[in-house]
């Protein structure tokens, strides 16, 4: 049944991302109708991904990997060189979210979290030891890793599919209408404490943020429901399902707002909008490629991107 949900969710997150293509509604509705029998993942159903993760070179979880050693040390091209982005950590401030605290770790000469925006001029950024890096939380007395911050551990499972973006995903579709069934409102606020569960929060937490009277977070003063979930989703997602957050905001332009490279050197005014084919593909299956023509990541939009 879990297999099967999860199968639910995926085919959900596919028709959600056609949902601004004119004349699909009646389509993606068909679609969505035939898993109604068995429905989606929910809260407790993440798909998270364990094979034996251990604390040995090239065993441990790959993420968590790539910014430090099985000794703890910290790799240069890792954790020094990806330091916070100044939108999301603007975002989590005004919000008041406790979840800065798990995703990004103070600077040396900080007290409060700061970022950056990517290819900011050396003389506009804020100075590396007030940035705040990701996060990687050890007790200084224990030395115990906390798991749930955003780097975790070298044995914490890998997520595919969290419970949190799946229910995200169901409080966009009913807010949409895509769903017939459901409370956008409920759903969209089992979201975010499944997204702060997940985090190593409460329960209890979540529902004061939710609680604030902010329309960035509550949904009753919320002026555009989806802009609310899909921004919200972006937050919860955070060096969680980057791909996912992007191909959210190809679609919707949520969250709005955000700051691109100021660079005079950038290849556009925006960021990608597609994806190349790899060398692999290219190699192995060519003739389908070729069938697809010319693509330019900044200018060949996929099929359901309409805006």
């Amino acid at each position: 049944t879990k297999w099967l949900k999860f199968a639910n969710t995926l085919k959900l997150r596919i028709l959600v991302q056609q949902s601004g293509m004119t004349g699909r509604t009646t389509y993606i509705k068909e679609k969505i109708a035939t898993t109604a029998s068995v429905g989606y993942m929910g809260v407790g159903d993440g798909a998270l991904v364990n094979p034996g993760y251990l604390v040995s070179a090239s065993k441990m979880n790959p993420f968590y990997n790539y910014f430090y050693s099985e000794i703890g040390s910290s790799k240069p091209d890792g954790i020094t060189y990806y330091t916070a982005g100044k939108d999301v950590v603007d975002f989590y401030n005004a919000t008041n979210d406790l979840r800065r605290n798990k995703f990004f770790k103070l600077g040396e000469k900080n007290t409060t979290h700061a970022g950056n925006i990517f290819g900011t001029p050396a003389a506009n950024l804020t100075p590396f030891a007030s940035t705040s890096q990701l996060g990687f939380i050890q007790d200084p007395v224990t030395k115990i890793i906390d798991p749930t911050s955003m780097i975790g551990s070298a044995t914490k499972a890998s997520p595919l599919f969290t419970d949190f973006e799946a229910l995200f995903l169901q409080a966009e579709a009913v807010a949409k209408g895509l769903i017939t069934t459901g409370n956008a409102q409920a759903l969209y606020e089992s979201a975010v404490k499944q997204s702060f569960v997940y985090m190593g929060l409460t329960p209890e937490q979540a529902a004061t943020y939710v609680a604030q009277p902010n329309s960035k977070v509550n949904y009753t003063v919320a002026t555009i429901p989806t802009e609310l979930i899909i921004t919200q989703k972006w937050a919860a997602l955070n060096g969680i399902a980057p791909v996912t957050i992007w191909s959210d905001y190809r679609r919707s332009g949520y969250p709005a707002g955000l700051n691109f490279s100021p660079d005079v050197n950038k290849l556009g005014s925006t960021p990608p909008v597609r994806l190349l084919y790899p060398q692999t593909e290219l190699s192995v299956n060519n003739e389908q490629v070729i069938a697809v023509g010319d693509i330019n990541s900044f200018t060949s939009k996929i099929f359901w991107q309409n805006r």
